[in-house]
């Protein structure tokens, strides 16, 4: 999901064009990749700097605890992946 994160963030895919909707943020690759990207662009533009930094910094690491130690404390995962799907609803 990261990999991918950073390829759509420096235009390797077309934004939105393979964007999967539904799913799971755990489904990997694009899922993950059209989601972090999106925290990126909508909660903090370091996020996918601060994602990548969690796997040294986390322990033991998960996907919540990455996100808190990105965004704040008050942010769940399950919660922005909800957001996002809504979002991506929304411009359909």
């Amino acid at each position: 999901g990261i990999a991918d994160a950073v390829r759509i963030a420096n235009g390797g895919f077309h934004r939105g064009a393979y964007r999967p909707t539904g799913g799971s943020y755990m489904d990997g690759y694009l899922h993950a990749g059209y989601f972090f990207v999106w925290l990126r662009d909508y909660k903090d533009p370091e996020f996918l700097r601060k994602l990548n930094r969690s796997a040294l910094e986390v322990v033991p690491w998960s996907f919540d605890g990455a996100v808190k130690y990105a965004l704040g404390s008050e942010y769940h995962i399950d919660e922005l992946w909800r957001e996002y799907q809504r979002v991506m609803e929304e411009e359909k």
